[in-house]
C-alpha cells in the first residue's frame, strides 16, 4: 500500500506541472484542493516553495519549448527528404527504362582514349541522353544536400547526413542501380563506388552526399534484375550470344568481387541467375553461327 504522504506528494507534483503547462481552470481547482486538503497540511509550506521555485525558473518551460521546436524541425526535414527521395527514385527508374531501349541489332558504341564516342549510332545517342538524365539526378541530390544542410566540410560524412541517411538511402540504391547499368552498357565493366561518390563531392573533395558501401552493394544487387531483363530481351535477336555473354561475365564479376561473403539467400539468388544464363548460353551456342 502506498503511504498517504507519498501519494499526496506525487499528486501535487503532477497537478502542479499540469497547471504550469495547461491553463485549465479545472487543473488549478484540483491543485488548490490538494493544497487545502486536511490530509496534508504539513505539505502546504512545501507546495508554496515548489510554486515559488518554478515561478522563478521559467527555464524549464523554455527548455520544453526548445525540445518541441527541435522535434518539429526534425520531422519537417525528414518529410522533405522523403519527398526528395521519391523524386530521385522516380528519376532513376526513368533512366533504367530509357536504357532498356538499347537496341541489340546495332553495334555497341565505341570510345576513344579520351572517353569520347567515335561514332554516334542509335545506341550511342541513347547513352548520351541517359548520361544527361543521370547528371540531372546528381544535380537534384546536390541541391537537396545543400538546402537541408547535409553536406560536410570534410572528407567524411556529416552528423546530419548520418542522422538522416535512412530517409534518403533507398533512393541512393536506385541511383547506384541506374549508374551501374549505364556504365555496363557503355564500358562493359563494373562501376566503382568512388566513381559514383565523386559526382557528389565538391571540387575540394568534401562530401555533399554520402553513398555508403552498404547502399552501393544493395544497388548492385538490384542491378541483377536489369541484367537478366537485358539478356531475356536479347534472346529474341538474331545473334544474342554477345549480349548474354557480357551479362554473364558481369554477374560473375559482381559475385566474385562482392557477393561471396553474403548470406546464403543472397548467394543462391545470384547463382540461380547465373545458372539460367549459363544454360541459355549452352543452348544457343549451336544456333549462333
Amino acid at each position: 500500500m502506498v503511504p498517504v504522504a507519498t501519494e499526496f506528494d506525487g499528486a501535487l507534483r503532477r497537478h502542479f506541472f499540469l497547471s504550469k503547462f495547461c491553463d485549465s481552470p479545472h487543473t488549478s481547482k484540483r491543485l488548490s484542493r490538494y493544497q487545502g486538503s486536511p490530509r496534508g497540511p504539513q505539505y502546504h509550506a512545501r507546495a508554496q516553495s515548489m510554486t515559488a521555485t518554478f515561478d522563478s525558473e521559467s527555464e524549464l518551460q523554455q527548455a520544453f519549448l526548445q525540445f518541441r521546436d527541435e522535434i518539429d524541425a526534425y520531422h519537417d526535414r525528414r518529410d522533405r527528404l522523403i519527398k526528395t527521395s521519391r523524386d530521385i527514385t522516380s528519376l532513376s527508374k526513368k533512366v533504367i527504362f530509357h536504357l532498356h531501349r538499347f537496341s541489340m541489332e546495332h553495334a555497341w558504341p565505341t570510345y576513344d582514349e579520351n572517353g569520347q564516342l567515335t561514332q554516334t549510332p542509335a545506341n550511342g545517342r541513347l547513352l548520351v541522353s541517359a548520361n544527361a538524365k543521370l547528371h540531372e539526378i546528381y544535380d537534384v541530390i546536390r541541391t537537396c544536400a545543400m538546402k537541408e544542410e547535409l553536406a560536410s566540410e570534410t572528407h567524411k560524412p556529416s552528423a546530419s547526413m548520418l542522422r538522416y541517411e535512412r530517409c534518403i538511402g533507398m533512393s541512393l540504391e536506385e541511383l547506384v542501380e541506374a549508374a551501374s547499368f549505364l556504365h555496363f552498357l557503355e564500358h562493359n565493366s563494373l562501376i566503382h563506388h568512388e566513381d559514383i561518390q565523386q559526382h557528389l563531392r565538391t571540387p575540394d573533395g568534401h562530401l555533399i552526399m554520402y553513398v555508403s558501401p552498404m547502399r552501393y552493394l544493395l544497388g548492385l544487387c538490384d542491378l541483377n534484375g536489369e541484367l537478366m531483363r537485358l539478356a531475356i530481351n536479347a534472346a529474341a535477336c538474331p545473334d544474342p550470344m554477345h549480349v548474354i555473354e557480357r551479362v554473364l561475365s558481369m554477374q560473375r564479376a559482381i559475385y566474385d568481387g562482392t557477393l561471396k561473403s553474403f548470406g546464403r539467400e543472397g548467394k543462391e539468388m545470384w547463382l540461380h541467375s547465373m545458372s539460367i544464363l549459363t544454360h541459355a548460353t549452352d543452348t544457343l551456342q549451336p544456333w549462333s553461327h
